[in-house]
């Protein structure tokens, strides 16, 4: 099974985010990365773990409502909603994590 690692060396596997079906790779490698994201905080900052975890239940729970808005969008619409989505979020989810050196 394919895994993703962050610059920490720690691996998020795919098959552990079970709350995206299968045929979803697009959120599932949008998943990762967020996870990736607050892992490398975790670790650099060990003190803020718990509210960390609580945001990665936010974040999850954010992308489940995402999905299941975008499931009941005609087929025609879907897919470029949903890349849209994507865009914005990775948009999003950049701006939040700049760094001062960026």
């Amino acid at each position: 099974m394919e895994q993703k690692k962050n610059n920490k060396g720690t691996a998020v596997k795919q098959e552990n985010i079970t709350w995206l079906d299968e045929q979803d790779e697009n959120y599932k490698d949008l998943a990762v990365k967020i996870v990736d994201k607050l892992k490398q905080i975790r670790y650099s900052y060990p003190g803020v773990s718990d509210s960390l975890e609580e945001l990665q239940g936010e974040l999850k729970d954010s992308m489940e409502t995402i999905h299941r808005s975008l499931l009941e969008l005609p087929d025609q619409h879907k897919d470029l909603l949903t890349l849209l989505v994507i865009s914005e979020i990775h948009k999003t989810v950049d701006e939040v994590f700049k760094t001062p050196n960026e």
